[in-house]
């Protein structure tokens, strides 16, 4: 883009010497330029509104570590390293509400909040639904919970609440959790054969 921009402002600048002259190619030639200086200034401020917020130099200079400067701007990132580190390499996580980021986990990750409703819908009790993610070979559940209890009281119904919190207590046990993550193991203890 600041190649294309370049030569957009080199063409302009070309069109206005050959179609104008004396004060009128000044003028214009004015004109493009303020335009130009604006359109830096703007991003400037851009610039400079996201270097006070990210803070860079606290980690280019050393005094931040990599890993806390990353949880301060990425609250799920100790979970996931907690998960790198305790967790089976052969391990596989649905994600919910987690944003995408795999490049911070080194274990197979499913991001479908979909999947779990039509897992939770299109089934009539707990056990059925740890039976259901068994198959799918899950081994553990990321769930940012503040999205998940807002996303769950609009899309389920209070039935189905009951019988996802029944889940939660009878076939999960959570391992770690910072700034609203979750990451829960999928147990099967008490999971009837079938």
């Amino acid at each position: 883009l600041v190649i294309l921009s370049v030569f957009g402002l080199h063409n302009m600048l070309a069109t206005v010497k050959q179609r104008f002259a004396g004060r009128k190619r000044v003028l214009f030639s004015g004109v493009a330029l303020i335009a130009v200086a604006a359109g830096l200034a703007w991003n400037a401020v851009y610039l400079s509104e996201q270097f006070v917020k990210y803070r860079p130099l606290d980690y280019i200079s050393g005094r931040v570590g990599r890993d806390a400067y990353i949880t301060r701007h990425r609250p799920e990132y100790p979970v996931l390293q907690f998960a790198n580190r305790n967790i089976d390499e052969h391990s596989k996580l649905l994600c919910l509400f987690q944003g995408y980021r795999r490049y911070y986990i080194d274990r197979v990750t499913v991001h479908n909040e979909a999947r779990f409703r039509n897992i939770v819908i299109r089934s009539n009790s707990p056990d059925e639904m740890a039976r259901k993610l068994k198959r799918k070979k899950f081994t553990h559940l990321l769930i940012h919970f503040d999205l998940f209890q807002q996303w769950s009281r609009v899309i389920f119904t209070n039935d189905e609440i009951e019988r996802i919190n029944k889940f939660f207590l009878q076939y999960t046990q959570q391992l770690f959790s910072n700034g609203g993550y979750v990451l829960l193991e999928l147990t099967s203890s008490h999971l009837p054969p079938g």
